[in-house]
């Protein structure tokens, strides 16, 4: 038994540990932290800290922190309505509202529960976890309640799990089956994450019904070491994918028109991204063509691009020149004749330099020394590494991690080459 326990304490430290860095990187990164990243941020977090206090139960400690005894439960009836709330959010995009404060319920409940023990000195407190901890018996039926009856929670707290479950994987199905989201190859990524977040649910909670009906010390280690395994693996996923890990959910939610990009036949398809196809400006009208806007109007629509430069909406991956006239509200023929006609600029060209301009500042300022190099692309709006560096070395002239590297040394940085105006607005 003391060899197993060592395992399993092992287990748990690597386990809270990664869960609580994927935790921080959801939460921090990128700048504009996207709602559904926030939602499994505080997921992992209260799972990973319930694991916190198993752990300090197995090896003992809990004793000289009696007050964190039962906080671990509170926590864990947090973890999968937050999961649920992710995963709505990344596929519907719907946001936290107030009917969604129902939500909390399960964790309130369990606080008015436990709230006569939570408020016991430290000496009571203990008492009762040395009666604890001799029988394991004493540990999942929760006792300490005065709400429920001994060993409700821990059915309940199963009973949730399934419920929400069910409810994730309702929302998984119909939107696979959705025309836009299940026969996108760009969603691809997104429904396998989904998919797998999903499926490493299952142990745990199969594991919580079989301990009903085995004995506490089996069923104890098997949850622990299932939900150990559940943030191990979760983890990993997300490190292993950057583009779900620093939230690029607008890939999902928004997918570019293909009837605005023509790709470059000498791709591979299987390569093409928002940054390396040509945008390609819808023919305008006839009528239109004698509309072309004069020097005058030019300067108009330029002051109101700089405003809405301002905004930053370059960050977000996949922002097209129809996304841009959606925002200025101005016909996309329109801004296409003043970047080329006046500013000697393509649309991509210009977009791209706001992002590197915006990503050589971060470096100055050492996001670039916290952040991996994948990570600070998607951070800039780019949807892969190659396009960042392609356009980094275009505007910047050399590549980010020799930038990185000159900045390190504090040699003198090279100014971004600006583009060329044919005439100024």
């Amino acid at each position: 038994m003391e060899t197993y326990f060592k395992l399993t304490a092992v287990v748990q430290i690597v386990a809270f540990t990664l869960g609580f860095v994927a935790s921080y990187v959801l939460w921090r990164y990128p700048k504009n932290l996207t709602t559904p990243n926030k939602y499994l941020a505080v997921s992992m977090a209260s799972i990973s800290y319930a694991l916190v206090v198993v752990f300090l139960v197995e090896t003992g400690w809990i004793t000289s922190l009696p007050h964190l005894y039962r906080t671990g439960n509170l926590l864990a009836l947090l973890y999968i309505p937050f999961s649920y709330l992710y995963v709505r959010s990344a596929i519907a995009g719907k946001k936290f509202r107030v009917i969604d404060l129902l939500h909390l319920v399960p964790a309130f409940l369990y606080l008015v529960d436990c709230l006569p023990f939570f408020w016991l000195s430290s000496a009571d407190k203990q008492l009762v976890l040395q009666q604890d901890l001799i029988n394991l018996h004493h540990l999942n039926p929760y006792a300490q309640g005065w709400l429920f009856p001994a060993g409700f929670p821990f059915p309940a707290q199963s009973l949730q799990f399934v419920v929400y479950w069910s409810l994730q994987i309702a929302l998984v199905i119909t939107y696979y089956h959705h025309e836009q989201f299940a026969k996108t190859e760009a969603n691809k990524n997104w429904r396998i994450w989904l998919i797998t977040y999903c499926v490493l649910q299952v142990i745990p909670v199969f594991c919580y019904f079989y301990g009903w009906f085995t004995s506490p010390d089996t069923s104890t280690v098997l949850i622990q070491l299932t939900v150990a395994g559940n943030i191990i693996f979760t983890a990993i996923a997300l490190f292993t994918h950057p583009s779900i890990l620093y939230g690029n959910v607008q890939e999902m939610q928004t997918l570019p028109s293909t009837s605005k990009i023509r790709v470059n036949p000498t791709l591979d398809k299987s390569r093409t991204s928002p940054d390396s196809v040509q945008q390609r400006e819808d023919p305008a009208p006839e009528h239109e063509h004698k509309q072309l806007i004069d020097a005058e109007k030019a300067l108009i629509i330029t002051t109101q691009l700089k405003a809405l430069m301002l905004t930053q909406p370059y960050l977000r991956q996949g922002y097209s020149l129809q996304d841009l006239s959606n925002d200025l509200r101005i016909p996309a023929y329109q801004l296409s004749s003043l970047l080329n006609r006046y500013l000697g600029v393509s649309f991509n060209d210009y977009l791209n330099q706001h992002r590197i301009e915006y990503c050589m500042d971060r470096m100055k300022k050492g996001d670039g020394h916290v952040l991996t190099l994948e990570g600070l692309a998607y951070d800039c709006g780019f949807s892969n590494r190659n396009s960042f560096t392609t356009a980094f070395k275009k505007f910047a002239g050399l590549p980010p991690s020799e930038y990185l590297r000159e900045i390190k040394s504090l040699v003198q940085l090279p100014s971004l080459k600006k583009t060329g105006h044919k005439q100024n607005a």
